[in-house]
């Protein structure tokens, strides 16, 4: 698994998560510029030496964007755009690192917990390289002796694939909250280390009239489980 981004937002409200590098990349650049001139005493060189360069930097790992909009019998439609770039090998004439760009973006109408792959690609790519003993591989006719060819191929499988979660209690909220942990142990070993901090705050006791305690209004800090 490459990625497993989780990003909270609200009813037709645009969320972005990004988790990238922001790579450098040349986009311009000057040459030297030079030439000769002729003079009695001889040729002289001249050369003018421009260092200006345009640097441009561009995101390369996972960012997902998406707006939902809940609908009737539990439905959720989604405008999701999603990239997944990677940092390629240095090209000419700038040398700057190519960007391999893989993205989609559609609108969908899924069941709240329902998976959908928004697309996907397998690709193969073939490398050969010439080993072997330097010089010696090159002769001719007797050149095979001292070297190969060895012949690479890399598959790529890559899918995107995206569930989408109503809340809509606490409870759920807390469920989804739990699953999240349960499936990442780093998280888990984190909220297991966290020390509980105790409320400073006292419930009030319930009124004899019947009617709902009222319930002050004050802020907390989120309290981790106690440790076993």
């Amino acid at each position: 698994m490459l990625s497993n981004p989780h990003v909270l937002t609200s009813e037709n409200k645009k969320a972005i998560i990004n988790v990238s590098n922001s790579i450098p990349i040349v986009t311009s650049q000057q040459v030297p510029i030079g030439g000769t001139t002729q003079a009695t005493t001889g040729t002289t060189t001249t050369q003018a030496i421009v260092g200006t360069q345009s640097v441009e930097y561009r995101d390369a790992g996972v960012i997902l964007t998406v707006t939902p909009r809940i609908g009737e019998h539990g439905t959720v439609a989604l405008d999701v755009k999603q990239e997944v770039n990677d940092v390629g090998a240095p090209e000419a004439p700038t040398g700057s690192r190519s960007i391999i760009k893989r993205e989609a973006e559609t609108s969908v109408v899924l069941m709240n917990n329902q998976t959908l792959v928004l697309g996907g690609l397998i690709r193969d790519r073939v490398e050969t390289q010439d080993r072997g003993v330097p010089f010696m591989k090159d002769i001719p006719i007797i050149g095979y002796l001292f070297g190969a060819k060895v012949r690479t191929v890399q598959k790529t499988e890559l899918l995107m694939l995206i569930t989408p979660r109503v809340i809509g209690t606490a409870l759920d909220a807390a469920r989804i909250t739990d699953e999240i942990r349960r499936s990442t142990p780093e998280l888990e070993d984190t909220f297991r280390r966290s020390p509980r901090q105790p409320s400073s705050t006292p419930m009030p006791p319930a009124p004899s009239s019947g009617l709902p305690p009222a319930v002050p209004q004050t802020t907390s800090e989120p309290v981790a489980p106690r440790p076993n």
